[in-house]
């Protein structure tokens, strides 16, 4: 099935100059001023101690970071943006709660988190003003950029402006892109598993935007198609070096990364020289048909023994399970989420539809899923609201769109309804709800287990406007009992 969504809005992207000197090895240890000339008052302090001992630790996810936990608590005390960005989240989390009883989230309902909020958005004003400010008299170190770029997209993916975060990701790529080239790494050579200047920009920053920007091209992906062709080779000089075998999750997860981006960059580049649309929903380009050609199974076949090498390397961490704690457990159900997803994507570059021998895979989601979304750990008020990286949506998302088994979708279905969350840019309640329509279109009438394909729906467009929280989605779905022509289903519907 082929998917197209826009996203509209007002995106500010904050502007700001790099240093262009390079400096000296990154101090682990930043010199630290007295607390009571960092902080205005009491509650400035407060949200930052909340930051450092509670937010930073949910932001890290299931892998731990030290982007979250050490890198921008440290950088609090160099720069008084990154201090204000951090209490902006650190309100803004708090103005955020579950109701149990509902099973929804409800933000700012009462006058308490009403006052979080508005502490929220005044300091977030106070980071982006000092970003300019500071910008506008010199010129920042290009690590003080990005990391200021990461808490305007945690900032504003939280607040549900997706556009604005799209923004800034896009900035911080470009950035960081404009680097690599100065100081003459090759596109093959480019990759998110580390920094080739550690001492500038930290491994962590690197990997972090590498995740960003499989969520971007996942979500909305307006570039041009030339950026995407002159990626199709990205890593090609680094994917050699992935291990036989993975000794961390850490390691595991990077490696993903890699090649999630270099097949999306690939599907990117051929499906818009081929006519298709550049800017689509879903996961992997899901559904997203290449043209027949040599060089398609050849890449096909490609990214199919990358991530066979993958998962060859990452069964053993699978097989000892039972001997990591909650959180890597669950990690690990993370990365085998994402590399089911990845590989389904790959697998349906020359399907209209998910073919049935995929339903082993679909399955294997649900099961992950389930065990991920009803753990104790996920049930957390902290984790269950919003998260910085994407989990379990797109998977979800994929089995309720593309798999021909219909109590599987309604299962997935069930589970983006019934757990509402945000991953990053991802609303489970809104993918749930175009779930919903899709299927009941689809199996309208419907008798048996098997959605057959003449009943599947195509060019699935999904237009958002995240500002006044409502979308528009049309369709194309064959006429019934005839040879050729379609029916242009359309709906409207607010969140």
């Amino acid at each position: 099935m082929n998917a197209r969504l826009e996203c509209k809005g007002y995106a500010t992207v904050v502007s700001v100059s790099v240093q262009r000197s390079l400096r000296p090895k990154i101090s682990s240890a930043p010199t630290k001023q007295p607390l009571f000339l960092l902080f205005e008052d009491n509650h400035q302090y407060h949200y930052h101690q909340t930051f450092c001992s509670d937010i930073a630790t949910h932001l890290s996810g299931y892998f731990g970071s030290e982007l979250w936990k050490r890198i921008i608590p440290q950088a609090c005390f160099q720069e008084s943006f990154i201090r204000h960005g951090v209490i902006a989240i650190a309100a803004l989390a708090l103005a955020s709660k579950k109701v149990e009883s509902k099973d929804q989230i409800v933000h700012y309902a009462t006058e308490e988190s009403m006052s979080h909020y508005n502490f929220a958005i005044r300091h977030y004003g106070k980071a982006v003003r000092e970003l300019r400010l500071s910008s506008s008299v010199t010129k920042l170190p290009l690590r003080m950029i990005l990391l200021a770029c990461i808490l305007i997209i945690c900032f504003e993916t939280f607040h549900g402006d997706t556009l604005a975060a799209l923004a800034q990701i896009q900035s911080g790529l470009n950035l960081l892109a404009e680097w690599r080239s100065k100081h003459g790494a090759s596109i093959e050579d480019e990759t998110s598993l580390s920094s080739h200047m550690p001492g500038v920009v930290e491994d962590e920053i690197i990997q972090t935007f590498g995740r960003l920007n499989i969520q971007a091209m996942s979500f909305v992906d307006s570039r041009p198609v030339q950026y995407h062709h002159a990626m199709v080779n990205f890593g090609d000089n680094r994917i050699g070096t992935m291990p036989l075998q993975f000794h961390s999750l850490k390691e595991a997860r990077i490696f993903l990364d890699l090649i999630m981006q270099r097949f999306m960059h690939f599907t990117a580049s051929v499906n818009a020289i081929s006519g298709k649309e550049t800017v689509t929903a879903g996961s992997m380009k899901v559904g997203c048909i290449i043209a027949e050609s040599k060089s398609k199974y050849q890449a096909q076949n490609k990214y199919q023994n990358e991530m066979l090498r993958w998962h060859n390397a990452f069964q053993p961490i699978l097989d000892s399970r039972t001997t990591l704690d909650a959180r890597e457990d669950l990690g690990a159900t993370i990365l085998q989420l994402h590399y089911l997803t990845t590989c389904i994507s790959i697998a349906t570059t020359d399907h209209q539809y998910a073919p049935r021998y995929l339903v082993p895979q679909f399955s294997e989601i649900i099961s992950l899923s389930s065990k991920l979304l009803n753990h104790a750990y996920t049930k957390r008020p902290e984790n269950s609201i919003f998260n910085f990286d994407f989990q379990v949506i797109v998977p979800l998302y994929v089995v309720a769109l593309q798999c021909p088994v219909r109590k599987l979708r309604r299962h997935a279905i069930s589970l983006l309804l019934s757990t509402p969350r945000r991953e990053s840019l991802w609303d489970s309640r809104v993918i749930g709800r175009i779930a919903v329509w899709v299927s009941s279109i689809e199996e309208e009438g419907l008798e048996g287990e098997y959605v057959p394909d003449e009943r599947r729906v195509v060019n699935l467009d999904i237009n958002l406007d995240m500002q006044a929280r409502k979308a528009r989605l049309q369709c194309r779905q064959p006429k019934p009992d005839e040879k050729s022509g379609f029916l242009l289903q359309k709906i409207d519907f607010a969140w």
